[in-house]
Parts: structure tokens; sequence; C-alpha cells
């Protein structure tokens, strides 16, 4: 029996959908009055109906907000979830990627976009071991991401019940977990070093970005996710989840959801009742007409490091213009095209190779990217953004310790460059080195206190500092400490 009434529920589904992006169909009104009465609990309400009744007086802060969306959105996860999907991934999907690359570059990028509490992302990751018998060999980068703190915080502890694997065969737990106590198993050290957990909000954050790793992927999966959002979220989720992909990758949702129409480089392909998006190399482009100046230097991450030089965005040639637009669109091979005919002119500014960098990078041209960073070192040496970069595409190509190394020199030439110290973070955390991440987080935690709360944090890729102040405080997950509440 429902705890609110048609009306409470039909003015908090209205809300719900003007802040925060969800949509709640009468159908589902049930699970929302039961979601509800839970969430008021953890926001030390007892009546669910003085919860509603706050929450439509009183402004929420992004903390609570995300918190709230947390038992909103909450959804039913376990280890071999979906096991059709999974079996087109394990058959059609990742063999093709694994046979292109075992002779060059031993390399494959995977998203679990929404991974709730790590069972999906632990599930691939035990998926490709199995696949890969020369694993040791591969660069595997698999990327866990919710804005859940609390479920973030479980899939770094990799600790599970059995009720997780309720749909597990007998060799899953049995090879690849340790038993902890009664009823608890712990993921495999070799399993949990190939996930890293990080913060994301798909509907708020930007993406793709070499800040947040989600960038060139060749596979994402979000599924169970764009179906909690309006359309217009929906779409836009959608489309940045296509610019987060390399050519020739796959997007796979769930069973239940469809891409919204107008994607054009996203081919919807059947396996067997099944449907995964490919996303197909794009053909050449007529380039964009330039936009607003404004625009133009969002399209140039970290150029704000380089303040003198933004004064070039204010009468950008032509061809720049051209290739800023193309980028935004996630048309790099074209925007690389256009830099590089630049190039050769001998007409290409420090923001144009800036941009060429960055380019390369996400469209996943980890080498070709590297060396044009170094190229740009080579004229740029004291470019803090360029070290930052160049640590980002190490990062990514999985030599964690020369990434160090540049990060370091970067904060050399700036002490208070905020996205080195969180980087520095991110590659603590992800070699399990937690007191050192908090002490990196800490430090960029303390710099963006000087900074107002709409001030874009340079080299962040157009991050407010409010923002990545929130993201920074979702890194809880390094203190066991909780997030929210009212």
């Amino acid at each position: 029996m429902r705890t609110l009434s048609d009306q409470e529920l039909a003015r908090l589904c209205d809300l719900f959908a003007r802040h925060m992006g969800l949509s709640f169909p009468k159908e589902r009104w049930n699970t929302l009055d039961s979601s509800l009465a839970a969430a008021s609990r953890r926001f030390n309400f007892g009546d669910p109906r003085a919860f509603a009744a706050w929450l439509l007086s009183s402004p929420l802060n992004r903390q609570q907000v995300e918190v709230l969306a947390g038992y909103l959105t909450i959804g039913e996860t376990y280890f071999f979830r979906d096991p059709r999907t999974l079996d087109v991934a394990q058959k059609e999907l990742f063999p093709p990627l694994i046979a292109a690359r075992r002779w060059r570059q031993r390399r494959l990028r995977i998203w679990s976009a929404g991974c709730s509490s790590g069972e999906e992302p632990y599930t691939l990751a035990i998926l490709l071991d199995r696949m890969l018998p020369d694993i040791a060999r591969w660069n595997i980068t698999i990327l866990a991401t919710d804005f859940n703190p609390n479920a973030l915080a479980k899939g770094v502890g990799g600790r599970y019940g059995k009720w997780s694997f309720r749909a597990t065969p007998a060799w899953f737990r049995e090879q690849y977990f340790e038993s902890q106590r009664e009823d608890e198993y712990r993921v495999a050290d070799r399993v949990r070093r190939m996930v890293s957990f990080a913060y994301l909000n798909l509907a708020d954050d930007r993406y793709p970005s070499l800040v947040t790793n989600t960038n060139a992927m060749d596979v994402i999966f979000c599924r169970n996710v764009l179906m909690y959002f309006t359309p217009d979220v929906a779409r836009e989720v959608a489309s940045k989840l296509e610019r987060s992909l390399a050519d020739d990758g796959w997007l796979v949702l769930g069973p239940a959801e469809s891409l919204p129409r107008g994607f054009l480089h996203l081919k919807p392909v059947s396996f067997g009742g099944i449907v995964a998006y490919h996303k197909r190399p794009r053909q050449a482009a007529v380039p964009p007409t330039p936009e607003a100046p404004r625009e133009f230097s969002e399209a140039v991450p970290g150029a704000a490091v380089r303040e003198e030089n933004l004064a070039v965005a204010k009468s950008p040639p032509p061809a720049f213009s051209a290739a800023a637009s193309l980028f935004r669109l996630g048309e790099y091979a074209e925007a690389v095209e256009q830099l590089e005919g630049v190039d050769k002119a001998g007409g290409l500014t420090p923001d144009g190779r800036f941009l060429l960098v960055r380019a390369l990078a996400n469209g996943g041209r980890l080498d070709e990217a590297l060396a044009a960073c170094d190229a740009a070192l080579s004229e740029e040496k004291l470019d803090p953004a360029l070290h930052v970069m160049r640590a980002e595409i190490l990062q990514e190509k999985g030599d964690g310790t020369e990434a160090q190394v540049s990060l370091q020199r970067a904060l050399y030439l700036d002490p208070e460059l905020v996205p080195a110290h969180f980087a520095l973070g991110n590659l603590a955390l992800w070699s399990g080195d937690i007191p050192g991440a908090c002490r990196h987080f800490d430090n960029a935690r303390r710099l963006l206190d000087r900074l107002p709360a709409e001030a874009e944090v340079p080299g962040s890729e157009g991050m407010s500092a409010g923002r990545l102040r929130e993201v920074l405080d979702s890194m809880a997950i390094c203190t066991g400490s909780r997030t929210g509440g009212r």
C-alpha cells in the first residue's frame, strides 16, 4: 500500500524531472513510493509524507540531490546479470577487438557507466581474464563510474554476500573470490586491479575527457540507466556516450532500452535479439561554421592554464575554428586532419598543438598523441598543461610511473594546478595507495577552497570549482565517510 497520494507523487515527479532529469511514468509510482520511504530514513525523517513535504519546499544541495538520486535509480544488481547480453559481449564484441589488437598494441578500454556497487565491471574483468591467457601482457582499462558514493565504496572494497552470486556458475566464486567470513567473499586482487572506480554523474558531468578517463572507449556498458532519464536528458547522455566511443566501438544498453533516434553513426546490430550499437567510422565531414570565441576556448581543454595565449581566441584562424568545432562534435579524425594541414603549412599555434594532442588522444591514437605532445613540449617546455596531458596519455597506456613524473613536473611549474593534484590522487588510488590518494585529493580540495564555486578550474576541461569540489567530496571512499543527509 502506498504512503504518498497520487497528487504528492505527481508533484514530486515534476520536481525530479526539472531538477534531476529523472522520469517516473505512472506505472512506476509504486516503486517510487517505496524508494522515497527508504530515502526518508536516510535523511532522518520518520514519516515519508513529512519527507515529501520537505523535498517540495526546501532547495537541496548537490550532495543531497545525488544521495536522493541513488535511492530513486537504484536497481537490483548481481554478478552475471543478464547472461544473454554478457554472452554477446564474450562471443561477438570482445573477440574482434582482441584479434585486431593482439599483434599491435594489446589494449582494451571498457566502461561500465552506472556501475552501482561493482558487480558488472568485476564480471567483465573475469570474462576477459578467461578469454585472454596472456592477459598480463595486455593493458586493460575497465572504468566503473557512478554518482552514488556509498555504492562506489562497496565496489572499491570488493566484498559481496552470497545473494550477489545467485546467477553465477560454480567456477565463478571458486576461482575469483576469497572467503572472508561467513557469507562474505572478496574479489581476488588480480581482478580488483583491473577495475578503477570513479565518481561521475552521467546527467551533469562533462565527458568524453582525458581528465576523467572517459575517452576512446572500445565498449561502453550503460545498462538500465537511460530509462530513468527524461527524453531530453537521455538524448544528451547518449550523445556524450557516443563521443566517448572510439571508432568501431560498441554501446550496450539494457534489454528494455533503446537509443533515441537521430544517432547516424551508431548502427543497431542484433545478435539473436540482443541489440548493441556499433560506432561506424565517420565519413569526411564539412567543417561546421565556427562558433563564438567562448565556445572556441572551451574546445581547447587546459588552454586556460596559458592565459597569455587565450588572446588568439578573439580572432582564431578559420581552419583552427573548424577543427575546434569538429572536436566538440566528437569528429576527432576530421579535427586531426584539419590541424595537421595547418601544421604542414607552418601555421599551428601553441593552442593548435594542444588541441591536436587532445584530438589524437580522444580518438584512441595514443602513440601519435604522445609523439605530438612531446613535439609540443620541445617548444613549450614550461607549459604545465602539456605535462598534465602527457601524464594522462601515459596513464592510458598503462605507464603510471612515467605519468607520475610528468605530473610532478607540472606541479614544479605550477604548484597550484588542481588537475595535476587530482590526477596524482587517481594514480595513487589506482595503485592501491589509499592514504596517498587522499593526501593528493586534500591538496586539490585546499586549492579549490580558494576559488569561487562558479569559477572555471584551469586545465579541467571547463569544470567549475564547485563541481570539482563535489567530485572530490565523493572521494569519501578513501576514508569510508558518508555524504549527503539532512
